[in-house]
This record gives C-alpha cells, structure tokens and sequence, in this order.
C-alpha cells in the first residue's frame, strides 16, 4: 500500500462506525474522509492554501456554519 501525504484542514467527526473525520483537502478544497492521520503543525503555506480556497469560493466575504442540514 502506498503512503498518501497531503494538507487538509479537519472539519468535524464523521459519524461512522469505523470512526474518522472528515477533512478538507488543501489540494483540491473537495471534503475528504479519513481513519488515520497524523497532527502536524500548520506551516505559512497552510494558511496561504485557506486564504486561496476561500478566495477562489467567491463568498460574499461571510462565512455561515451550518450542520449537514443547511440549518446555522
């Protein structure tokens, strides 16, 4: 089995039985599912790939948190 290393920001447990979070990916700011990871320390280029992906989401400069429902 090959090793996969990428950045990703954890965003909440995933709720399955097998455990998990689920992340959003650095790469491709796609939500992600993982059972094994490793912390790391969040270097310049982490927080520069955050402040792309939400530039490039083209919000109207608020972000709304809400559950898997939609409701905030």
């Amino acid at each position: 089995m090959e090793q996969r290393i990428s950045g990703a920001y954890a965003l909440r447990l995933s709720g399955i039985k097998q455990g998990g979070h689920y992340f959003l990916s650095l790469l491709t700011g796609k939500r992600i599912l993982r059972i094994n990871w490793m912390e790391s320390q969040m270097p310049n280029d982490v927080i520069e790939a955050v402040h792309q992906l939400a530039a490039a989401s083209k919000q109207a400069g608020v972000i709304t948190f809400t559950d898997k429902d939609g409701k905030s």
